[in-house]
């Protein structure tokens, strides 16, 4: 477990660990590269811009609340559940996962790239322009309410 709160730039790079569980309050700009760790949770508050890459690790839980934009790339992952609250403009690229939830609330611009995964939940609420690119899923329930969609929004099934 780690502990992180006021720091500035902050870049992590975690390879092969087991269970991890990050918590990060207050801090300035993150970049997280992890690559072949067990199950993860992270609890970001209050940060700055999040880069995030994630390959080939399990089960994801991901909290994310009041931070700048977001750029995430997950390949290879477990499940996934995704709470992000409040933020700025937020990219999301996963490829190759499990079963995913996703509660998206009051982001910018929001940009969703989603290849080759198990089931998928979205709960979209408050979201400035939205780009959706879903290809290969399984069952797949979308709930969006008050996102504009600038004429790109593509869901193809397997």
């Amino acid at each position: 477990m780690l502990h992180i709160a006021g720091s500035g730039y902050l870049v992590l790079h975690i390879v092969g660990e087991g269970y991890l569980v990050l918590h990060i309050v207050g801090a300035g700009d993150l970049v997280l590269h992890l690559v072949g760790a067990g199950d993860l949770v992270l609890h970001l508050v209050g940060a700055g811009d999040l880069v995030l890459h994630i390959v080939g690790v399990g089960d994801l839980v991901l909290h994310i609340v009041g931070a700048g934009d977001l750029v995430l790339h997950i390949v290879g992952a477990g499940d996934l559940v995704l709470h992000i609250v409040g933020t700025g403009d937020l990219v999301l690229h996963i490829v190759g996962a499990g079963d995913l939830v996703l509660h998206i609330v009051g982001t910018g611009y929001l940009v969703l790239h989603i290849v080759g995964a198990g089931d998928l939940v979205l709960h979209i609420v408050g979201t400035g322009n939205l780009v959706l690119h879903i290809v290969g899923t399984g069952d797949l329930v979308l709930h969006i309410v008050g996102g504009r969609f600038p004429g790109v929004a593509h869901c193809w099934d397997r």
